[in-house]
């Protein structure tokens, strides 16, 4: 069921199918269900070998401008999917310009093409995700909580029958307490967050007086960096950790009257 009721939400979907119980854990998608770092992290390494070939530049150097630039469209784009491969294209003008050499419109196309490879890619489950779903989908009610694209959203849940486990989904553009809130209506002690990011997913749920779990990736997007709020939070090092916490302090916890 596509929804249009709150301002924060891009796609809402109902699955009527799972019962409703008196507790509920939110989960991210990206990076915590599933590794998409991995694909970016395939993408951004082909950039570099590619602008090496061309520049003869580092690595370390391509990902900082390509980082700023992302950086700087993230402030007015967000999580437009247009935002990544314009990063790219961004990237290679800055260095024909360092080295004057005058762009070529087939390799700046090229380099566009490649940033939206990305989308085309259809990350992995992360180690243990689909058995802590099945754990906990008969104790409380799941729902998904993602930032981006609806249809490549979509795309990643569709790709591993995610939506059989979660009551809700939520497809939004933007992620902050503000929508967090909307979605939640206001409630906090019947709800858990579990997210990778800090800044998206931690500290929001921390906001509102949620419990939250972190899990915490080799890869952290600079972006996504922040300083923890409060201490009503606990990182774990992969998905198995995170059920044996929520079992343990969210799920067996008695509701405070």
């Amino acid at each position: 069921m596509n929804s249009k009721d709150s301002d924060a939400e891009l796609f809402t979907h109902l699955n009527e199918n799972i019962r409703f119980t008196n507790k509920t854990v939110i989960f991210d998608l990206d990076d915590t269900l599933i590794d998409t770092a991995n694909c970016y992290e395939k993408v951004l390494k082909e950039l570099c070998s590619r602008m090496k070939n061309i520049f003869s530049v580092e690595a370390d150097e391509v990902l900082a401008v390509q980082e700023k630039f992302d950086s700087e469209f993230w402030k007015t784009a967000v999580f437009d999917a247009e935002r990544f491969p314009k990063s790219f294209t961004a990237t290679y003008k800055h260095f024909c310009k360092f080295f004057n050499k005058m762009p070529n419109e087939k390799i700046e196309k090229e380099f566009e093409d490649l940033g939206w490879s990305v989308y085309k890619m259809i990350p992995d489950l992360k180690n243990g995700a689909l058995e802590l779903l099945e754990a906990l989908k008969s104790s409380v009610e799941l729902w998904l909580y993602t930032l981006g694209d609806e249809s490549i959203q979509r795309s990643k849940i569709e790709r591993h029958s995610l939506g059989n486990y979660f009551q809700h989904i939520h497809i939004v553009p933007s992620k902050s307490k503000d929508v967090l809130k909307s979605l939640i209506n206001g409630s906090s002690k019947m709800f858990a967050m579990v997210g990778d990011s800090l800044r998206f997913e931690i500290n929001p749920a921390l906001e509102l007086g949620l419990f939250a779990v972190h899990v915490k990736n080799n890869y952290e997007w600079k972006l996504q960096k922040a300083p923890v709020i409060s201490d009503n939070y606990v990182s774990v090092k992969n998905l198995r950790e995170a059920q044996n916490i929520l079992e343990t302090n969210f799920i067996s916890e008695r509701e405070v009257e």
